[in-house]
Parts: C-alpha cells; structure tokens; sequence
C-alpha cells in the first residue's frame, strides 16, 4: 500500500494547483495509520463522528485525518 500511496501522492503534488492531500481512517484501523506515516502524512487530529462504514454498522464512526501539504511534500519516501 504505500508504494501506491507514495505514487498518488507524487502525482497529486506534480499539479502545482494542490496544496494539500489529506486523508482518513478508522480509529480501529491502526494499520492504515501506518502507512500514512510512512508516506509523510502527518497525523493532524480525530473526527468524531465521521464516516458510516456501511461494512462496520449504520452509526457514523470516528476517524484520524492525516494530511500532507505542499511545503511538506518529499516525493520519492
């Protein structure tokens, strides 16, 4: 995954009009965290109630935002 993730990135940072690539996860999904991290994402807090997962129930769920900006892009991690 972060192979595929790093390259999404590049990609995203090569249009000089992105100045932000975010993302989300479940707070259950540590794993996904991970990757993030190793792509340069910073952690940047919690979203409570968030996201419905319809795989996980009906309630909406809490979820970590993670977020790189232009100034933080390292193409290549």
């Amino acid at each position: 995954m972060p192979e595929a993730l790093a390259a999404v990135r590049d990609a995203a940072f090569a249009d000089p009009r992105v100045i932000r690539f975010q993302a989300l996860h479940d707070t259950e999904n540590l794993a996904s965290g991970r990757g993030l991290e190793k792509v340069g994402l910073r952690h940047e807090g919690l979203l409570r109630p968030h996201s419905v997962l319809p795989n996980l129930g009906d309630a909406p769920r809490d979820v970590w935002m993670w977020a790189m900006v232009g100034g933080d892009a390292t193409p290549g991690v």
